[in-house]
């Protein structure tokens, strides 16, 4: 069993590659969807281009803008990347062009968390609950948020280390990218 899903796992990831990775060369974009785009930024990204995927996700996210996935995908790899600056202004310029979605929220979550800002995080956790009371993401997120906020404190919340293990599986979640290759 487990060496037939290895080897359609193989399949899938060698025609992924042999379809995708020609389509880009350094000075052209050739795609017609943005999952397409980041499919090809996440194969980038996984073979340690990081150069290339950085283009990739940069220009899914001009080209196709107007979909939140194109914008999730540049704030997430930045995310990654330890890139907060620019993780953030993605996730703000997502959340501008698409208030009702919580991903922005999360993402911005993610980034007041890593700043040990917890009093921010909560507020936007609970803001991409609003918006969507079913997100697992938000709801583990906000879980975690909600324990260390029950402690007492004086002056500010503060978590330590033994809460990074809480926060490691949802922010992981949040950060990972389910991209399928949507033909239409």
């Amino acid at each position: 069993m487990k060496k037939t899903v290895i080897v359609i796992f193989a399949a899938v990831l060698i025609a992924c590659i042999v379809y995708l990775v020609p389509k880009i060369s350094k000075d052209t974009f050739n795609y017609t969807t943005a999952n397409e785009a980041l499919v090809a930024a996440h194969l980038y990204e996984a073979s340690g281009k990081r150069d290339r995927a950085e283009a990739a996700y940069v220009k899914a996210s001009e080209v196709f803008g107007g979909e939140p996935l194109a914008l999730s995908g540049l704030a997430k790899f930045y995310l990654r990347e330890k890139e907060d600056g620019k993780a953030e202004y993605a996730a703000l310029l997502m959340k501008e062009r698409f208030p009702e979605r919580a991903e922005p929220y999360l993402i911005l979550a993610v980034l007041k968390i890593r700043k040990n800002r917890l009093v921010e995080a909560y507020g936007l956790c609970k803001k991409a609950l609003e918006l969507e009371p079913g997100n697992e993401k938000a709801g583990a997120l906000f879980d975690g948020l909600e324990k260390i906020r029950k402690r007492p404190a004086k002056d500010a919340w503060f978590y330590s280390e033994e809460d990074d293990a809480r926060f490691a599986g949802a922010v992981s979640s949040l950060m990972r990218e389910n991209v399928t290759l949507n033909r239409e």
